[in-house]
């Protein structure tokens, strides 16, 4: 820890050119582009990045972890697949309580083998300081027995000698008996303390197997420990590995989601392309409404003044003289003639026609101006 911070990429200086669940993570990133470029990992290159800067003048050291990577993708393909198969893996709930709990007990086997321990050592202590007391008292007993035994062998061979010199009487019997008496009670108490160092070599014995039991037991708790220990260790590498299965599955979420706001963005785009295109279509159909409005009335001008022409063509010969005006009176005055009735709309709708005409041609903007459908009417 450093500030507050864990600190990931950290490594001693005994594993140099060993990888932190970090840089696998980076590592699994740039072997995967490379993977999906259809090539394979400059390692050359790679080595020479800020990340790898420990791999420097080494790429081989660094292409030997390719192994250790497949194998870490494929056990995350397999989670991802039983995840997909409705078989969730542990979350990092479940695996730190699980942590938690081997921790626990991890913590009571080492107070119960630390416990033991103590208790081994107390109760050998206490055969050590008993059987070695039982061997001074032993050596003690021992050596007045046998200061006894000396004494009265020296005795006994004095009076023999003394039997061999002087020969056989009856005091000198007497002695004899009571000599001989005293060597059997002699040779009782040594058979009996022999016995008795006997049964001390047995009790000697029950307490080394004693000893070793306690000691075996020492060992299978040992054993037991360390066994939680890999345990622990296996579950620290699960949780890491879960851990770079879930920055993967977040990175592709982060990939995913980040592509399904390209294509809101897009499509919003479009959407707003579109409807400014729509709404330029809208503007040119009614420019181009307008325009055929206003070409019509060019249109109309031009042919209401060639039937005009026509009609007093055929009337007047000397008709190319006559200015329009007076044209539109030959024609109203024909009209009198020939449909009275007529005659008063139609010179009001030659005198409009004339009026509007002359703007059109004459007037600049009024094309802009002028009423084309009422014109048209």
């Amino acid at each position: 820890m450093k500030g507050g911070k864990r600190q990931l990429g950290k490594r001693s200086s005994g594993d140099k050119f060993e990888l932190s669940p970090y840089l696998f993570e980076v590592f699994a990133d740039r072997y995967r582009a490379a993977r999906n470029a259809h090539k394979g990992v400059d390692y050359q290159r790679l080595s020479t990045t800020k990340n790898f800067k420990d791999f420097k003048g080494h790429a081989e050291e660094l292409r030997a972890k390719e192994p250790e990577l497949k194998v870490l993708l494929m056990k995350a393909l397999a989670e991802q697949r039983e995840i997909d198969a409705g078989k969730p893996m542990k979350n990092i709930e479940a695996l730190e309580e699980e942590i938690a709990m081997l921790d626990v007990q991890h913590n009571e086997d080492v107070a119960k083998c630390k416990q033991l321990t103590v208790d081994i050592e107390q109760q050998e202590e206490q055969h050590s300081q008993t059987i070695s007391k039982l061997k001074e008292s032993y050596e003690v007993e021992i050596g007045k027995l046998q200061n006894e035994l000396n004494e009265v062998k020296a005795k006994y061979d004095a009076l023999n000698e003394v039997m061999t010199g002087r020969g056989k009487s009856a005091e000198l019997g007497g002695e004899v008996n009571e000599v001989k008496d005293k060597v059997a009670e002699l040779e009782q108490k040594m058979e009996a303390e022999t016995t008795r160092q006997a049964e001390l070599v047995a009790f000697g014995n029950r307490l080394d197997e004693m000893e070793q039991r306690l000691v075996a037991e020492a060992d299978a708790l040992k054993a037991g420990r360390e066994s939680v220990k890999g345990e622990w260790v296996k579950l620290d590498n699960e949780k890491s590995r879960h851990a770079f299965h879930v920055r993967a599955v977040e990175q592709r979420y982060t990939d995913w989601q980040r592509a399904i706001d390209t294509a809101k963005h897009d499509r919003d785009v479009a959407r707003e392309d579109a409807n400014d295109l729509r709404y330029k279509l809208t503007l040119v159909n009614e420019r181009a409404v307008q325009l055929k409005m206003k070409l019509d009335s060019y249109d109309a001008c031009c042919d209401t003044e060639h039937c005009i022409e026509a009609f007093v063509e055929k009337r007047i010969r000397e008709y190319l003289k006559m200015p329009r005006l007076e044209r539109c009176r030959v024609v109203v005055e024909q009209t009198k003639k020939i449909k009275p009735e007529d005659a008063a709309s139609l010179e009001q709708d030659l005198n409009e026609f004339f009026k509007t005409r002359n703007l059109l041609c004459h007037e600049p903007g009024a094309v802009d101006k002028t009423d084309h459908p009422s014109f048209h009417q």
